[in-house]
């Protein structure tokens, strides 16, 4: 029998290890393909981080990781999508700055990541320019998984600017596209 994934909450992580893992992805499909837009909120310690987790690897399309899972066995195919993700858990939330600066610096590593090393930390927009970028790199669709929010997301989205023209980023942000 399979070992209990103990205080593990990463996909990839439990299936190279061969740990044990109950399949969602039957679910998943379904969540991605019939909405447009999910808000997925549960008590703590339900399981949100491993689903989130689970999406996006999904979304970053290797499916050697879903093999021998019910989506495996489907017609999806595994395209990629740009995922943005945030563990908001740690962060310093005690003054709008101190946030500001700390999602900033995360933001930035993505873009790092992302070889999209020309975007500006310091722009009020560095969350729209990166959405902006990935979509345009990938020629897709955007999805965006923001996880662990265990303190008010209001409070962040405050902190930054929205271009608010047709097609922005900050449209995409509320409405995420059928993937």
């Amino acid at each position: 029998m399979a070992k209990l994934p103990l205080n593990i909450q990463s996909f990839s992580e439990i299936r190279k290890k061969g740990l044990l893992y109950v399949d969602k992805t039957k679910y998943i499909l379904s969540l991605i393909t019939r909405y447009k837009t999910a808000f997925l909120s549960r008590p703590r310690r339900f399981g949100k981080s491993l689903l989130l987790d689970t999406i996006g690897a999904l979304f970053d399309g290797d499916r050697e990781l879903f093999r021998g899972l019910y989506i495996d066995s489907t017609e999806y195919k595994f395209p990629r999508h740009p995922v943005i993700r945030l563990n908001m858990n740690f962060r310093d939330t005690s003054s709008p700055d101190i946030l500001k600066a700390s999602v900033d610096s995360e933001l930035y590593k993505i873009a790092l990541k992302e070889e999209l090393p020309n975007l500006d930390p310091s722009k009020q927009t560095i969350l729209a320019d990166l959405i902006n970028a990935l979509v345009k790199k990938y020629k897709s669709k955007w999805s965006s998984l923001l996880t662990s929010m265990t303190r008010p997301l209001a409070g962040i989205l405050t902190i930054y600017s929205w271009p608010r023209q047709s097609g922005s980023s900050s449209r995409l942000l509320r409405r995420s596209q059928k993937l």
